[in-house]
């Protein structure tokens, strides 16, 4: 059962990661529209993940065992990226102090990387959810009060933050606690879900779809038009919420029947399993090919994701299989993990 739930997992990470590849893509509005659900699904996913994991360290060394590895293969691109921006003369990107800054932070800079910001925060705060779910049994009772917590989050973004805090500091105060609420109450979905029954699975759907058909028919009635969930999304909304959870739950509930479908093909399972299990690197990887601009030297959508996803993959592959042979040159086992640390996650 443990194994059919990861591989499980592997598959929504494998379809999180594939959806937020081809968004950075591009692709046209309809189907920019229909993927975009990838960033809460891979938040749902580690909560999944976290769901799964034994609980042997005190919070305060579980906190640090996660963040770094999250923050040292980040670093560690990050630094690789600005070394040969310098090296090479490339003009990708700005080498000023304030695009480095923001980018080591995860608040803005190159792009792409804030995303770790969200995985930082939620797992900064993953013992606290712990905690809460341990002394909260009642599963009926948690999404009540889950429920209370996004609507209660939808009236603390009608405050005029910007005009109280500043342009400067509202950008701060955004990045960490709108998108920390927000984020932290999928995560803990996400710790929750597989204790739930399938009629409990049914009302968060129902639920879901509910939100998303009153927000619709309420922008129709109010602009005449039903707008994309995007522009709702930085900050997170309930808007943006309602349709990313609609989207996350189907795909949750359809996930043990494509793992079966995939099962049956052994080379695509490993190949799914590996891209799910080495998701971090991939990622970093797909950030150069979006950078040197593979969409304008390939125009076609489908080739050039196909260029690009594989692309990634191989050079994931080929790092892996340097980082095992190089790590025969170490006799110290601390080296050798930190050196995987920061080359593999």
């Amino acid at each position: 059962m443990q194994t059919d739930r990861n591989e499980v997992i592997d598959f929504l990470r494998f379809l999180g990661l594939s959806l937020i590849i081809l968004a950075h893509l591009y692709p046209p509005p309809w189907l920019f529209q229909l993927r975009n659900f990838d960033v809460p699904l891979m938040v749902l996913v580690s909560g999944l993940t976290h769901s799964l994991q034994p609980k042997k360290l005190n919070p305060i060394d579980f906190v640090a065992k996660r963040v770094k590895r999250l923050v040292y293969p980040a670093w560690t691109f990050l630094t690789l990226y600005f070394l040969c921006l310098t090296m090479f003369e490339l003009k990708f990107d700005k080498l000023t102090f304030a695009n480095v800054f923001h980018s080591y932070t995860f608040i803005s800079g190159i792009g792409f990387v804030w995303i770790f910001r969200v995985f930082i925060i939620t797992s900064a705060l993953a013992p606290l959810v712990d905690r809460f779910n341990k002394k909260l049994r009642s599963n009926n009772t948690y999404l009540i009060i889950l429920l209370c917590c996004f609507l209660s989050y939808e009236f603390l973004l009608l405050i005029e933050w910007k005009v109280i805090l500043g342009a400067k500091h509202y950008l701060y105060f955004s990045s960490i606690v709108f998108y920390g609420i927000f984020y932290t109450l999928i995560f803990s979905l996400g710790t929750r879900l597989l204790s739930f029954n399938l009629n409990q699975i049914c009302y968060v759907l129902i639920s879901a779809i509910l939100l998303f058909i009153g927000y619709a028919f309420y922008f129709l009635h109010i602009t005449g038009s039903i707008p994309a969930t995007q522009h709702f999304k930085y900050p997170p909304q309930l808007y943006y919420l309602s349709y990313s959870l609609m989207l996350c739950i189907i795909c949750y509930l359809i996930s043990p029947t494509a793992h079966k479908v995939i099962a049956s093909w052994p080379t695509l399972n490993l190949l799914i399993r590996f891209i799910s299990r080495n998701s971090l690197w991939i990622y970093f990887y797909h950030i150069i090919f979006i950078k040197i601009n593979i969409k304008e030297q390939i125009p076609n959508l489908l080739l050039s994701y196909a260029f690009i996803y594989t692309a990634s993959v191989i050079c994931c592959f080929l790092q892996l299989s340097m980082v095992s042979k190089s790590l025969l040159l170490f006799s110290g086992n601390r080296t050798k993990q930190y050196i995987r640390l920061m080359f593999t996650g």
